[in-house]
C-alpha cells in the first residue's frame, strides 16, 4: 500500500515538472521569435493555432537575429528613383561639334527615342534591300543568234579541212554570236513597297546606328566663301576622316557641295534626302549643327513639301 502511495507520489511530482518544462520551451519560443506568451493563460499544455494569445514582448532579445523589423524600407524607392535618373541619363547621346579647325566648341544632347530608342538591325537590313532593289531598271536585255547582224553561211566544209565541223558565225558557241534564252521581256519590274512609318523609322534609326558608333562628325557651319576642293579635304583631315564619307547638307548651301563633289570616296546629298541606304553605304556621316537639329526635328522635311506641292514657289 506504501509502495503503491509513493508510486503515485513520484508520478504526480514527474507531471509537474514535465509541465513545467514545456512551459518553460514555450516562453522560449516566444522569446526567439520576439514575442512572449501572456501570464494570465490558464492552460498550461503545448500551445496551437487556436489557443494562443501573443503580446509584443517589452524585453531586449539577447541577439539582433531575433529581432524582425517591422518599420517599411524607403531605400528600395530611392534607388529605383536613381536607376530611373540614370537610365534617362544613358538614353541621351552627346554628341561634340567641332569647328572648321578640328576642335570641340559645345555638345548637343540627342534623346535616342526620337531615333528608335535600340537599333533594330532586322528593320535596317529591310529598309536596306528595298531600297537597293528598287534602284533596279529591269532594262537589261540580250540577242539571241537570230538578232546578231552576220551571214547564215557555214563558214567552211564538213570535211577534209582537219577542223570540229561548225556552222554559222554567229551561234552561241562562237565569239561575238547570240546567246541561249535572251532576255526579251520589255520591262521587268522589281520594285517593292515599305510602310511610310517603317522607311521613316528606319532613316532615323540608321541615324541612331552611326551615333552610337561614333561615325557622325557634326560641324558648327559648313560655309565657304567660294568652291575649294582643298579648303574641304582640310577640314576632314582635321576630325580623323579617312573612310568612304557622305556629306548631307542644306540645299542652299551651294558652295560646300561644290567643294565636295570631286573628292575620292565623298558623296553629297541634301539632309532632307538622307536614307539607311546611303547611311550604311559610307562609313562616316559628315553635316552641319543646323541640318542636324533640322533632320531631328524634321523642319527640313516641311520644306521639301511646300517647295513639292508648289514647284513655281520652289523654282523662285
Amino acid at each position: 500500500m506504501r509502495s503503491s502511495a509513493s508510486a503515485g507520489l513520484l508520478e504526480s511530482q514527474s507531471d509537474e515538472a514535465s509541465g513545467e518544462q514545456s512551459v518553460h520551451l514555450r516562453n522560449q519560443r516566444g522569446l526567439k521569435a520576439g514575442l512572449v506568451f501572456s501570464e494570465d493563460d490558464p492552460r498550461k499544455k503545448e500551445p496551437t493555432g487556436t489557443d494562443i494569445r501573443c503580446e509584443p514582448s517589452s524585453e531586449v532579445p539577447d541577439s539582433p537575429s531575433q529581432i524582425l523589423p517591422h518599420a517599411t524600407n524607403n531605400r528600395r524607392g530611392e534607388e529605383e528613383a536613381e536607376a530611373a535618373q540614370a537610365a534617362e541619363g544613358e538614353a541621351m547621346i552627346q554628341l561634340p561639334i567641332y569647328d572648321k579647325a578640328g576642335k570641340q566648341v559645345e555638345t548637343l544632347s540627342i534623346d535616342e527615342q526620337t531615333l528608335g530608342g535600340e537599333v533594330r538591325f532586322a528593320l535596317l537590313k529591310q529598309a536596306y534591300v528595298t531600297t537597293h532593289t528598287n534602284q533596279r531598271q529591269g532594262s537589261a536585255r540580250t540577242k539571241s543568234r537570230g538578232d546578231i547582224v552576220g551571214s547564215t553561211r557555214k563558214i567552211y566544209k564538213q570535211k577534209g579541212t582537219g577542223n570540229a565541223r561548225a556552222g554559222a558565225s554567229r551561234t552561241p558557241t562562237r565569239k561575238g554570236g547570240g546567246v541561249c534564252f535572251k532576255k526579251d521581256r520589255t520591262r521587268e519590274a522589281f520594285r517593292s513597297e515599305l510602310p511610310k512609318k517603317m522607311r521613316r523609322l528606319a532613316n532615323r534609326n540608321a541615324l541612331l546606328a552611326k551615333l552610337v558608333d561614333g561615325e557622325v562628325k557634326c560641324f558648327l557651319d559648313l560655309n565657304f566663301a567660294a568652291p575649294k576642293t582643298s579648303d574641304f579635304v582640310t577640314l576632314l583631315a582635321t576630325v580623323g576622316i579617312n573612310r568612304t564619307t557622305l556629306i548631307a547638307l542644306d540645299r542652299a548651301n551651294r558652295n560646300a557641295q561644290l567643294s565636295a563633289r570631286n573628292i575620292e570616296g565623298v558623296d553629297t546629298c541634301r539632309v532632307d534626302q538622307l536614307n539607311v541606304f546611303e547611311l550604311l553605304n559610307h562609313r562616316f556621316l559628315v553635316l552641319d549643327k543646323a541640318a542636324l537639329v533640322s533632320f531631328l526635328d524634321e523642319s527640313c522635311f516641311e520644306h521639301s513639301e511646300s517647295g513639292r506641292n508648289n514647284p513655281a514657289k520652289e523654282t523662285a
